[in-house]
Formats: structure tokens, sequence, C-alpha cells
């Protein structure tokens, strides 16, 4: 017989379980998925099904964002929690216990059907967020292709449940070559800030609006930019850092719109508003957008420190070299530009970029002004 000091230490070992875990990883998401017996029995299982649908999934969380990716749960590779809960049927407890706690549970439950039209072979999810009303997706082939129906299934759910995410994913293809991802990512922005249930993700509708500006950019649409940039400035309680992220943005497009002072002020604000970031080098792209607001105020000494320093907090940032080239070019020092622009060379591709900030894909002139796009 277990005494009550016992069930109280579980009861807290339990409950520390649960909460730490959840600390740890994120804001998780409960993914179920069941298959009918006829696959089952041909070698396609429920954890087969439901690493596909994962797969898909993941391909969201590569992209560098301060938008983080809700990490999945899936029942056939539970975590420590829920394999202790589920043998004594507390699952339902794990997640009320962390809603208790402030931690937002999504769950995506589905069911692989039978259509009735051999081979065709449906799916049907039910998602359930926290403070929003449940979604269905209901898809269907009918040739049969349940692999090709998960990943269908993935991004419909994922355009639901991490939608700046799913639109940054595509606007990152985009910038590798595949212009359909351009449009793709515009689409999906634009239904996105058309839903309801997004004025409860404030930081998500910033940051969508900021990538809708860059969108505006690359097809030189300075005063669209311009619109979604204000759109993004009525929406309250958003992270400080999306609005830096804006006022980063801005700072550089003042410095291509020969707007000094612009640029000062966007840059000073943008300082204070993302001075708790945690990006990897967002220190070194820092020093690389007030080198720039430096250079296009006529201080080119304190350009160049400022881009020797970047490229110390950043070393595989090619940005700090390519402006550093360009500075000795201006002066006429033919050998040290081609030093600069060897080491640009050397680090090229080496640094994940950041595709929210535009200095990630335009190069700026700040003496005559102008932007181009990176290749």
């Amino acid at each position: 017989m277990i005494d009550f000091t016992s069930i109280i230490l579980f009861a807290g070992l339990f409950l520390g379980l649960v909460v730490g875990n959840a600390a740890y990883f994120g804001d998780p998401i409960d993914l179920r998925i069941t298959v009918p017996p006829r696959l089952a029995q041909m070698g396609f299982t429920e954890p087969i099904a439901e690493e596909i649908f994962v797969t898909s999934a993941t391909e969201v969380s590569v992209a560098t964002s301060m938008v983080p990716t809700p990490m999945l749960e899936i029942s056939s590779h539970p975590t420590l929690a829920h394999a202790i809960a589920t043998p004594l049927n507390l699952d339902p407890t794990v997640i009320a216990v962390q809603g208790l706690m402030g931690i937002d549970v999504t769950s995506i439950h589905g069911a692989i059907v039978d259509t009735g039209k051999t081979p065709g072979v449906g799916i049907l999810l039910v998602i359930n967020q926290p403070h929003e009303a449940s979604t269905e997706i209901n898809l269907s082939r009918d040739d049969g292709d349940v692999r090709t129906l998960l990943h269908q299934a993935a991004r419909l759910s994922l355009e639901r449940v991490a939608p700046y995410r799913t639109v940054l994913t595509d606007f990152e293809n985009g910038l590798d070559g595949n212009d359909a991802a351009f449009t793709r990512s515009h689409d999906s922005a634009v239904n996105a800030l058309a839903q309801p249930w997004m004025v409860h993700r404030p930081t998500e509708r910033v940051m969508l609006c900021n990538l809708l500006a860059l969108l505006d950019v690359l097809h030189g649409d300075a005063a669209g930019a311009e619109r979604n940039f204000r759109t993004a400035d009525t929406i309250p309680n958003a992270l400080p850092g999306a609005y830096g992220t804006i006022s980063i943005n801005r700072a550089f497009l003042a410095v291509a719109a020969k707007q000094p002072a612009e640029a000062r002020r966007w840059f000073v604000t943008s300082a204070r508003q993302t001075k708790d970031v945690q990006l990897p080098t967002w220190n070194g792209r820092m020093l690389v957008i007030e080198a720039l607001v430096a250079w296009s105020e006529g201080n080119t000494a304190r350009a160049e420190s400022l881009l020797h320093a970047a490229s110390k907090a950043a070393p595989n940032n090619e940005s700090p070299h390519v402006y550093l080239a360009r500075l000795a070019a201006a002066r006429g020092d033919r050998a040290q530009e081609l030093v600069e622009r060897a080491a640009a060379a050397t680090v090229h591709g080496l640094e994940p970029r950041i595709p929210s900030l535009a200095q990630s894909e335009f190069w700026v002139d700040p003496v005559n002004g102008g932007i181009t796009r990176r290749k």
C-alpha cells in the first residue's frame, strides 16, 4: 500500500515533470493519427503516419526566427510525462495541469479513413487550440497516395497552428530561387491576417506584416512596404523584438532612400526594442545596420570601425566584408578591397540568414542610395 506521503511526493514529481517538459520545449502540440486496419496490415501503421506528418511539419522550423515553432508530441514517441501518464489514464490530467500553469496545449487528432472508392483514401483532422474555435480539415485522394495526403494535411494544419512559421518557410524558399513560393508566402500571409483568431497572436501578426513589406520591397513597391509597416504599428501587445525588426528594416530602407536622419531615428528605436532578442549573431547584424546609418551620415570612419566590430561579432557574416570592400574601393585602397572581397567569398553562405531582416536579402548603397537584391 502506498502511504499518503508517497502519493504527495509522486504528485509533486509528476507536476514538475509536466511543467518542466513544456518549459524546456515550449508550448506543445499533441498529435495523434489513427489508420484503418487494411493500411496497418500492409505496414502503414499509426507511428509511420505520425512520423510522415512530423517530417513535413518540421520544415517550418528551419528558418531562423524569434517566433518559435511549437513542439510536436506524437503518441508513438511520447514524452516522459506522457509515458508515465498514459498507463495510468492521466493524459487528460497532463493537459489540464499544463493549461492551469499557462502552457498552451494544441491538439491535432486525426484519422485516415477509407473513402469507399478503392484505392481512395481520406483524412479527417480536428485541431483544438486554446482560446480559439476548433477547426476541421477533411481531405481525400482518389489515387490512394497516403504519403502525399499526410503532407497536404500537415501543411494545412500548420497554416492554422503556426501561420507565421509557414509563411516564413515559403518566403525563404522563394529567396532560394523558388518564385512560386513567394506567391504562396504572400497569399498565405494575407489569408492568415484576415482570420479573426489572429487577433490573439499579436507577434505573429506584426511579423506577417513585416514579411509582406519585404515582399513589396522585392517587387520595388516602397510605398506598399511602408503601408504594411504602418499596419504593424497599429497592432498592440506584440513582443518588442517584433516591432524592433520592423524598425531595423525601416532604418535600412531609409538608408536606401538617402534619408539619414530617418535612418538614425529608426536605428535608435530598434536598438531599444531588440535589446532582449537572443537570435544567433544578432549583435553582429545590429552593428552592420548601425554602420550603414553612420555611413549614410557621412561618417565613414565610424562606419568602418563598426563593420570591423561586426566581422568579429559574427565571423561568418559576409556583409561586413562586402561593405568594408566598398569603403576601401571608395578611398582607392585596391589591396584592402581585394582582402575584404576574399574574406566575403570565404564565408559566403556559412551564416544562417534571418529572413525577417531586409539586410539578409538586399545590399544598400549608403552614399548614392538605392537597393539591390542579393544573389
